[in-house]
């Protein structure tokens, strides 16, 4: 990965909102959109293959897409982060953390899965609470490279107090599925999904910063 230009990472400490964070999200997925559009592409031919190979067998077809979303996360978490920081970053890059971080990757998000299941059966109330505190985790994971429970740890306290940044951020993108009824609209909401997928990525590094500011 090199320095290619200004970075989108936030340079002062007010949190734009979640709208104000679609434009550094744009910003750092144009950086790297190669490598994103490839990933993307690999994820859902892999999801097709998957279909097709264990049709007959649900919880084949789910492993399969547990181990391929792990590994795609991976790629995905570094490529976008990359992005922020004004870095292009090539798919043989990103697929090379994936391979380092892949089994990590798997039960972390089985971890997630779990909670957000038992918080879920517990009551529906709790579940709204839970699940966005872990929203960080995969960032953590791969940014820092810390193991599996450090990573749900790290997240549950990163995002105490901003859960609420986390539901602009869900709240947006419900907005942005909106147009979808229309064919018009599948177009536009797959381009505005598209660009903000690294709206929870800015967070991350929103609150990375936070949290250096306030040691200085």
């Amino acid at each position: 990965m090199e320095k290619t230009e200004k970075s989108s990472t936030p340079s002062n400490t007010t949190w734009p909102g979640a709208f104000g964070v679609y434009r550094p999200s744009h910003d750092a997925v144009m950086r790297n959109l190669d490598t994103l559009l490839l990933l993307w592409a690999a994820s859902l031919v892999g999801g097709m293959v998957l279909g097709l190979l264990f049709r007959h067998a649900l919880w084949l077809r789910q492993l399969g897409s547990l181990l391929l979303g792990a590994y795609v996360g991976v790629a995905l978490a570094v490529t976008v982060l990359a992005g922020l920081r004004g870095q292009q970053v090539k798919l043989e890059s990103a697929t090379k953390v994936s391979n380092q971080l892949f089994f990590k990757m798997v039960l972390l998000e089985l971890l997630i899965a779990v909670t957000a299941i038992v918080s879920l059966l517990l009551l529906i109330v709790p579940f709204f609470f839970i699940v966005p505190r872990l929203s960080l985790a995969t960032y953590l994971l791969v940014d820092q490279k810390l193991g599996v429970i450090e990573a749900y740890k790290a997240s549950w306290h990163a995002t105490s107090g901003n859960v609420g940044k986390v539901w602009g951020i869900i709240g947006v993108s419900i907005l942005m599925v909106l147009p979808v009824f229309t064919i018009i609209g599948i177009l536009a909401t797959a381009y505005l999904l598209f660009m903000y997928q690294a709206a929870t990525a800015f967070l991350y590094v929103y609150l990375q910063h936070q949290k250096l500011a306030t040691k200085e």
